[in-house]
C-alpha cells in the first residue's frame, strides 16, 4: 500500500513540498549518545590511547543505563518527599544509593 504524502507550506519560501509520515517519524528519532564526551575525556586523561567502536558502544550503554537508574531513583525520592522538582539533594542521594562507596 503506498504511503500517504502530505503537502505543507514552507513559510520561508511560500512553496509546497511533500513530506511523508515516515520522514516525520525519522526526524523525531534521535538516539542519545555520550561517545563524543567519552572520547574527549579519554583524550584528556590518556592522549595516546584510542578506543574500539564496540567498546565505545558498551561504555555508552553502561553510561546510559546508570544515568537512567539515577533518574528513576531520584524521581522516587522526589515522590517520597512530596516535592514537584528533582533537586540536587535527590540526585546526590540517588547516586549514593545506587553506587555506594565502601567505607
Amino acid at each position: 500500500m503506498p504511503e500517504k504524502v502530505k503537502s505543507t507550506l514552507d513559510p520561508k519560501k511560500g512553496s509546497q513540498k511533500a513530506v511523508s509520515k515516515v520522514q516525520k517519524k525519522d526526524d523525531k528519532k534521535h538516539k542519545q549518545s555520550y561517545s563524543l564526551y567519552m572520547c574527549k575525556v579519554l583524550g584528556q586523561m590518556h592522549s595516546n590511547m584510542d578506543i574500539l567502536s564496540k567498546v565505545m558502544g558498551m561504555v555508552n550503554s553502561f553510561g546510559s543505563h546508570i544515568l537512567e537508574s539515577i533518574k528513576v531513583e531520584a524521581s522516587c525520592l522526589e515522590h517520597y518527599n512530596r516535592c514537584s522538582t528533582i533537586m540536587s539533594q535527590e540526585t546526590q542521594m540517588a547516586l549514593c544509593l545506587l553506587l555506594p562507596l565502601g567505607n
